[in-house]
C-alpha cells in the first residue's frame, strides 16, 4: 500500500484569469512561503487500528521515513464504536478523522490505518466506500488497504 502526501490547489480549466490582476510582489511571496511552512507538520504519527497486520504497518512506516524522517509508529489501538456504520458493516472514515484529529498535538499530523472497509458521504449517496480520507487543511487522515486487490498490495 501507497501512501500519497500531496498539496494542491484545483483550478477550473474553463476559468477566465484577468492578467491585469496578478503583479509579482516577492516581499508577499516570501511571506506567504513563510506562513507556509509554519502550518507544514513536522512530525507524523502512525496510527495503527487492531486488526491490521504488523507487517503491513512496518512496510508503510519504513516506506514514509525514507521520504519524511520525523514518523512515529505508535501501538495499535481499537477501532472507534461511535465510527462504526452498522447497516454496512463499514467505519466511518470521517468519523475516524475527527477521533485522530482530537487527539493530535499542533505541528503533527496522524495517519489511522485499518484493514476494515471505511466509507464517508458522497453527494446523495450517504454510505460511499473509499480506500482513504484526508482533509485539506487537517491534521489527521485515515487510510484502508480494504478495496485494493490482495495480490501484490504493497506496490499499490
Amino acid at each position: 500500500m501507497m501512501i500519497l502526501l500531496v498539496n494542491c490547489n484545483q483550478t477550473n480549466s474553463s476559468t477566465k484569469i484577468d492578467e491585469n490582476r496578478f503583479s509579482i510582489n516577492s516581499e508577499k511571496i516570501v511571506n506567504e512561503i513563510s506562513e507556509s511552512k509554519k502550518s507544514v507538520a513536522s512530525i507524523i504519527i502512525i496510527q495503527p487500528f487492531e486488526g491490521i497486520s504488523k507487517n503491513q504497518v512496518s512496510f508503510i512506516y519504513s516506506e514514509l521515513k525514507k521520504v519524511i524522517p520525523q514518523v512515529v509508529l505508535n501501538e495499535a489501538i481499537t477501532l472507534p464504536s461511535c465510527a462504526y456504520y452498522r447497516p454496512r458493516n463499514r467505519y466511518r472514515a470521517d468519523t475516524l478523522n475527527l477521533f485522530l484529529k482530537e487527539r493530535t498535538k499542533d505541528g503533527y499530523v496522524t495517519i489511522g490505518l485499518t484493514n476494515k472497509d471505511i466509507s464517508t458521504g458522497n453527494g446523495n449517496i450517504i454510505d460511499w466506500g473509499v480506500m482513504g480520507l484526508a482533509y485539506m487543511p487537517g491534521k489527521s487522515c485515515t487510510v484502508s488497504p480494504f478495496r485494493l486487490s490482495k495480490k501484490n498490495i504493497n506496490e499499490q
